[in-house]
């Protein structure tokens, strides 16, 4: 992979120490930048589409938390990694253990962590519990059985999250807003290690904390089939270009991207698998409203890449910069993204999706060159057909035989 170093202000050793790090990692250094500012950013964009940027640490990339963000949302938009030579890994896990610059929020935060030391539940309990004496979760006996439940359907029975979610539903079993279950609610269910009896918030981690209400054999299959079925911890966006564009066109719910493993063995004996993978109606797959409503996922692809492509380049407009009243919302709401993922509210893979599903509705990407690459379409990986389409497209409504695609203005 290309790697493009990003050192505002740097000196040759700083390029010493980049290339260090490059060889470490296998990777190919292709460019080193050390221009500050906007300017140095706009740079660093222009050459960073596909690639690892480097910096010296997350603070390279801004003044504040939510400037750091912004922009590293921005590179990962591009498809490309963000690596920080402070921590050895991704710029995100080191957002994620940023210390605000406020003394009052570092003693906040502070104060917090002793808190959840001591095993004190901290913001609004999960499921199955509630916050009772000295702060301590205490088990809600009605909603620890609805929790076993699920993981004994899942684990023993074998039913999948959709299934499971609407078994629940038909049972009349609600979530404790009084919602229908979802695959979501479901699947958050099976990976809170709460349920073992074990708190963790602030990255502090306490053990035999309160009563647990799974075994711990019983949660690690749980995840060992998690694991399974996702193949990996890949975001959903990156398997599905048309995610946050495709509305069912019967209810309006968003289409939703789905991913089937199959396997069988042949008469030779040789084990055989196939992956599939589709768009149905959300409503359908995860609240069990709606009607079956499905597309297999290359060929939804393809008409939405089909009908941008016959419109004229003059109805492609660029998309306009962003105003000087969204910065700011948008600042915000990257910054609640992550206290809530600091907090433990998300974690990474959710907290990175929806920080770039974010930085692409308020920025996008210039139309034109969006375009010029979906010319090229079937060589894209899917990260890079997902942001050309975003740039491109403002809704996709999906009909069992037609599809109508409106373009961004």
């Amino acid at each position: 992979m290309d790697a493009v170093g990003y050192f505002p202000g740097g000196e040759a050793e700083g390029e010493k120490t980049f290339r260090r790090f490059c060889r470490q990692r296998r990777l190919r250094p292709v460019a080193f930048l050390t221009e500050s500012g906007e300017e140095g950013f706009r740079q660093l964009l222009a050459q960073a589409r596909g690639a690892a940027v480097v910096v010296p640490s997350a603070a390279a990339l801004g003044r504040d938390a939510a400037e750091v963000c912004l922009r590293y949302f921005q590179l990962l938009a591009q498809g490309g990694q963000v690596l920080s030579l402070a921590s050895g890994g991704d710029v995100g896990q080191e957002l994620l253990g940023h210390r605000s610059a406020s003394p009052m929020a570092d003693q906040v935060r502070r104060a917090m962590a002793r808190l959840a030391v001591r095993g004190a539940a901290l913001g609004r309990p999960p499921f199955g519990y509630r916050v009772g004496e000295r702060r301590r979760l205490e088990v809600v006996p009605e909603e620890a059985e609805v929790v076993r439940l699920i993981f004994r359907l899942y684990v023993q029975e074998g039913l999948g999250l959709r299934r499971l979610a609407q078994r629940l539903n038909e049972m009349g079993i609600r979530t404790r807003t009084g919602r229908l279950w979802t695959v979501a609610a479901v699947r958050d269910i099976l990976r809170n290690r709460v349920y073992l009896g074990t708190y963790r918030r602030f990255g502090v981690r306490v053990p035999a904390n309160h009563p647990p209400l799974v075994s711990a054999q019983e949660f690690e299959r749980a995840q060992r089939r998690l694991g399974a079925g996702q193949g990996g911890p890949r975001p959903r966006s990156a398997l599905f270009p048309l995610s946050g564009l495709a509305y069912c066109g019967y209810c309006g719910g968003r289409m939703v991207g789905v991913r089937r493993v199959q396997r069988w063995r042949r008469r030779d004996g040789d084990l055989q698998h196939g992956e599939y993978r589709y768009y149905q109606c959300g409503s359908r797959v995860n609240r069990s409203l709606c009607d079956y409503h499905t597309w297999r996922a290359q060929e939804l692809e393809e008409r939405v890449v089909e009908a941008v492509l016959a419109q004229g380049a003059d109805d492609v407009a660029s998309r306009p910069a962003l105003q000087d009243a969204e910065l700011p919302r948008l600042r915000r709401r990257l910054s609640r993204l992550l206290a809530e993922a600091a907090r433990g509210d998300l974690d990474e893979d959710q907290w990175r999706q929806a920080g770039v599903e974010l930085v692409r509705h308020y920025l996008g990407t210039d139309g034109q060159e969006a375009r010029r690459t979906l010319q090229r379409w079937r060589e894209l990986p899917p990260e890079e057909l997902g942001r050309c389409l975003h740039a491109l497209v403002a809704r996709v409504t999906v009909y069992d035989d037609e599809v109508q695609v409106a373009l961004r203005r």
